[in-house]
C-alpha cells in the first residue's frame, strides 16, 4: 500500500488591521484585490492542515468563516476550522514600556492596537476519501479546548 501524502502549510496573510472589525469588511468585499490574491496564493497551495497567521481574531470568528467561504468559493473546502483568542492587545493595566502612559500597545501582554489583533487560526481539511484521507481521519471530529 502507498503512502498517501498530507500538505501542511503556514502561511502569513498579512491581514491584521489597525482595528477590529476592519478585516471583516475587507473580506466582505468582492472586490478587494488583496483578498483575491491572498485566496489564489492559498489555492495554489492546497494545503490539507493549514496555519494562517496574521488574522485578526473576532469572538464569533466572522472573520475565519468569511475567508473559508471565499476559499470553499474558489474550489478549497476546510471543513474544520479552529482560533483561540491571543493575548495580542490584551491589556495588563501596567506601563510595561515606561513611557508613563497606560493602554497602548506595547502595554499588553502581546503587542497589539486590540485585542485579537494578528491571531493564527489553523484550518483542516476531513475527507473521507480523496488525499490524506487516512492520514488526516484520525483528526477528524477532534475537538480543541479553549482556555
Amino acid at each position: 500500500m502507498a503512502a498517501e501524502t498530507l500538505r501542511i502549510a503556514t502561511y502569513n496573510t498579512d491581514l491584521d488591521r489597525t482595528g477590529p472589525g476592519i478585516l471583516v469588511r475587507d473580506l466582505a468585499d468582492p472586490d478587494d484585490s488583496r483578498i483575491a490574491a491572498l485566496i489564489r496564493v492559498l489555492t495554489v497551495l492546497d494545503a490539507d492542515v493549514l496555519l494562517l497567521t496574521s488574522v485578526d481574531y473576532d469572538h464569533d470568528l466572522v472573520a475565519l468563516t468569511l475567508l473559508a467561504d471565499r476559499l470553499e468559493s474558489a474550489g478549497l473546502r476546510y471543513e474544520h476550522r479552529f482560533a483561540a483568542r491571543p493575548n495580542t492587545g490584551r491589556q495588563t493595566g501596567l506601563d510595561l514600556d515606561g513611557n508613563g502612559r497606560i493602554g497602548d500597545p506595547r502595554d499588553a501582554q502581546g503587542f497589539g492596537l486590540f485585542s485579537g489583533q494578528g491571531a493564527w487560526p489553523s484550518c483542516r481539511v476531513c475527507r473521507s476519501t480523496g488525499k490524506a484521507s487516512a492520514i488526516s481521519r484520525p483528526f477528524c471530529g477532534a475537538t480543541c479546548r479553549r482556555p
